[in-house]
């Protein structure tokens, strides 16, 4: 964890400037905040930012493309964790840690299950509104900018789109 006083190395105009969602507010209890760092992991806030934890289960960043954060604003609520009230069920987490791939929570962030057979690395993820299908835009070189879809279920499946032969212009995704 860190807290008040602790500097964190967020690179604003380095080479990952243009890749995803690095912190996300929950759509439904503002309160809640997931951040990505470049080099000490994920961290969420559960009382509008007076302290924030490590997310256990999501492996720390290698890289300079390092999270991407989408909450599913169609899951079922949970009770918050550790401060109660409600939020978001629902969270997906791309990382390229040493176990690199997108991780989704189903309990507000408690515990993440790492994904099968999807992109590796991910530029840019969101979820639709309705039905909870994640899409992600892979910027990896050997994808060629491909687009990606995950339906969520148990354990849930991805399906590749046509590549976009853009590996380096894969800067949205829009649904």
């Amino acid at each position: 964890a860190f807290g008040s006083g602790t500097a964190v190395a967020m690179a604003s105009n380095s080479a990952s400037r243009t890749s995803g969602r690095k912190m996300a507010a929950d759509p439904i209890n503002s309160n809640v905040v997931f951040a990505g760092t470049d080099t000490l992991g994920m961290f969420v806030t559960r009382d509008g930012g007076a302290t924030f934890t490590a997310v256990s289960g999501i492996p720390t960043s290698t890289g300079i493309v390092n999270y991407n954060i989408a909450f599913d604003p169609s899951s079922a609520l949970v009770t918050c964790p550790s401060v109660g009230g409600s939020c978001t069920g629902t969270i997906y987490a791309y990382t390229n840690g040493t176990t690199a791939g997108v991780y989704v929570s189903t309990d507000g962030g408690v515990t993440w299950t790492l994904t099968t057979s999807g992109p590796s690395t991910v530029q840019h993820m969101v979820v639709a509104p309705t039905g909870g299908v994640v899409w992600v835009c892979d910027g990896a070189a050997n994808n060629n900018g491909s687009a990606w879809a995950f339906t969520p279920g148990s354990p849930g499946s991805w399906h590749k789109f046509a590549n976009a032969n853009a590996p380096s212009n894969c800067h949205s995704v829009a649904v």
